[in-house]
C-alpha cells in the first residue's frame, strides 16, 4: 500500500483513537478496541509530525523494517550464517506483511515484538542468562499489548520450551516457571482490556467460525510458496540439481515449527469451543517471520549453493510480477479511497452533511450508533477528510429499533436543502435503498456522484430548491 494512498475504514479507528493526544487514548482505547501502547506511540508521533497519511502509517513502515532484519538473525540463530540473508529475502514474500507495513494499525509492531520475543527465548535456552530471559518476557508481554490475539504464539513458546528442557538447557524448570508467572502478571491489564471486549463481542464480530479448510489455508505460506516453488524449479534447472540437504539444527527446526503452527492451532481451537470468529490472517502475522526463516534454512539447503539465492530472486521476480492480482498474492482488502469519496462530495456541494452507510460493523448496535461517543469514531473517515462537515452513521440490518434509529440519525441531514451518502459495500445489508425512498417521500431526487472500489456516493437535493 502506498503510503500517501488513502486512509481504508480499519485505519480511521487508529486516527480516532490517537486524536487529542496520550491524555484520551485509554478513553477512546476502551470504546473503540485498539492496542493502548500502539495508540499512544502514534499520538506523540502526530504531535511531533502532524496527521497525514504517511505520518500516521510511518511507525508500520519502521517497525517492519525492524522485523527484516530481526528475521536475518533468526535464520542464522536457527541454521546458520546462509540461512539467514535468504531468511530476509524470503520475507518478502508474504503479501501480507507487506500490506501490514503500510498499514496505520498496530500489526507490524506486534509482529517486531513476537519476533523479538522468539529470538529471545532461544538465546535464553542456549546460555541461561538472566537478560535474555528479561527481554523475552518484556517481548512477549508487549506483543500481547500491541495485539491481543498475539497471545496465541504463547503455546509456541511453551511447546519450545518443554522440548528444550527435555533435551536439556542451562534453564531450570522453576526459571521457566517463573518466566511463565512474569508474563501473566503483565498481562492482567491486557486480560481486563480483552474481558471488556469479550462482554460486548456480538458488536464487534464480523468473521465467521473457520472450518477444516481455513485452517489448512493457514498452516502454510501458501501464496509464498506459490512463487517460491517455481522459481525453485527452474533455478535447480538452470544451475544443475545436484541434491537438498535440509535443515538438521533440531532446536531451530522446533523453535520455527512451533512458532508457525502453534498460533493457528490456538486460534483455530479457541474459535470453535467459544464460537467465537477469531480466526483471521491478520490474527496469524506473527507466523510470517518463522515461515521465513524455515524457507530461509531450505534455500541454503540447495545445492549447488548459487540455487537458494537465485530461487529468491526468481520468486521475488515473480511475486513483483503478479502484485497486481489481489486474489492471488495481497490481502483481502478492497481499496478504499475516502479521500475522494468525501472530496467529491465538497466539490459538488460545499457543506453538505454526509451520511455514511456501511461504516465499522459497530454501527451494527444500535446502541451504539445511538451513543454520540460511538458515533464520533463511526463517522471519522468524514472527519478525517472534512473536519468540519456533519455526518451520522447508519445502522445496517434491521435489529429492533434500527430503522427508527436510521431515521432519526437522518434527520438533520433532511431539514436541509441538500446531503449526500457514503455508501462501503460489504457483508452488511445496504441503507441506499432506504435512503432513497425516503429522500423521495421529503421531495428529494438523487445523483450518483462518485464510485470507485467499494465506495460510492451519491448527492440527494431537495426538488426545485438550492439554498
Amino acid at each position: 500500500m502506498p503510503l500517501p494512498a488513502s486512509l481504508w475504514l480499519d485505519e480511521f479507528g487508529t486516527v480516532w483513537v490517537s486524536d487529542g493526544g496520550i491524555a484520551r487514548v485509554i478513553e477512546r482505547a476502551r470504546l473503540f478496541p485498539q492496542s493502548i501502547p500502539y495508540a499512544a506511540l502514534v499520538a506523540i508521533v502526530r504531535g511531533a509530525f502532524g496527521s497525514s497519511e504517511v505520518v500516521l502509517r510511518l511507525p508500520s513502515l519502521l517497525a517492519m523494517l525492524g522485523v527484516a532484519w530481526l528475521v536475518v538473525r533468526l535464520g542464522r540463530a536457527c541454521f546458520g550464517a546462509d540461512a539467514g540473508l535468504l531468511a530476509g529475502g524470503a520475507f518478502l514474500l508474504f503479501p501480507a506483511i507487506a500490506f501490514a507495513a503500510g498499514d496505520a494499525r498496530p500489526y507490524a509492531l506486534g509482529v517486531l515484538a513476537a519476533t523479538a520475543a522468539l529470538l529471545r527465548l532461544k538465546a535464553w535456552l542456549d546460555t541461561g542468562r538472566a537478560r535474555d530471559a528479561a527481554g523475552y518476557v518484556l517481548a512477549a508481554a508487549a506483543a500481547v499489548y500491541l495485539q491481543y490475539l498475539f497471545a496465541a504464539a504463547l503455546a509456541g513458546h511453551a511447546v519450545y520450551a518443554v522440548f528444550r528442557w527435555r533435551r536439556g538447557t542451562p534453564v531450570s524448570l522453576r526459571a521457566l516457571g517463573a518466566a511463565a508467572a512474569a508474563i501473566g502478571v503483565l498481562l492482567v491489564p491486557a486480560a481486563m482490556l480483552v474481558g471488556e471486549i469479550g462482554a460486548s463481542r456480538g458488536a464487534h464480530r464480523f468473521g465467521t467460525l473457520p472450518d477444516a479448510l481455513r485452517l489448512f489455508d493457514a498452516l502454510a505460506p501458501w501464496r509464498a510458496l506459490g512463487v517460491l516453488v517455481p522459481a525453485v524449479l527452474v533455478a535447480v534447472v538452470a544451475r544443475g540439481a545436484r541434491g537438498f540437504r535440509p535443515p538438521s539444527a533440531a532446536d531451530g527446526l522446533m523453535l520455527l515449527l512451533s512458532g508457525a503452527l502453534a498460533p493457528p492451532l490456538a486460534l483455530f481451537a479457541a474459535s470453535r469451543a467459544f464460537s467465537t470468529p477469531v480466526f483471521e490472517v491478520r490474527y496469524l502475522l506473527e507466523t510470517a517471520p518463522a515461515w521465513a526463516a524455515l524457507l530461509g534454512g531450505c534455500l541454503a539447503g540447495l545445492e549447488p549453493a548459487g540455487a537458494g539465492p537465485l530461487s529468491l530472486a526468481g520468486a521475488i521476480v515473480l511475486a513483483l510480477a503478479l502484485r497486481g492480482e489481489p486474489g492471488r498474492l495481497r490481502p483481502g482488502h478492497g481499496r478504499e479511497d475516502w479521500r475522494s469519496a468525501v472530496g467529491s462530495v465538497e466539490r459538488a456541494a460545499p457543506g453538505a452533511p454526509i451520511l455514511l452507510s456501511g461504516s465499522f460493523v459497530e454501527a451494527g448496535d444500535p446502541s451504539r450508533a445511538a451513543d454520540p461517543r460511538h458515533q464520533e469514531y463511526l463517522v471519522a473517515p468524514v472527519k478525517y477528510y472534512a473536519p468540519k462537515t456533519k455526518a451520522a452513521a447508519l445502522p445496517p440490518g434491521s435489529p429492533p429499533g434500527a430503522e427508527a434509529l436510521a431515521e432519526r440519525l437522518a434527520g438533520p441531514s433532511l431539514a436541509g436543502p441538500r446531503f449526500a451518502v457514503i455508501e462501503r459495500r460489504s457483508r452488511v445489508p445496504s441503507r441506499r435503498a432506504w435512503v432513497d425512498g425516503l429522500a423521495a417521500e421529503r421531495g428529494f431526487s438523487g445523483r450518483d456522484l462518485w464510485t470507485d472500489g467499494p465506495l460510492s456516493v451519491r448527492l440527494y437535493e431537495r426538488s426545485g430548491g438550492g439554498d
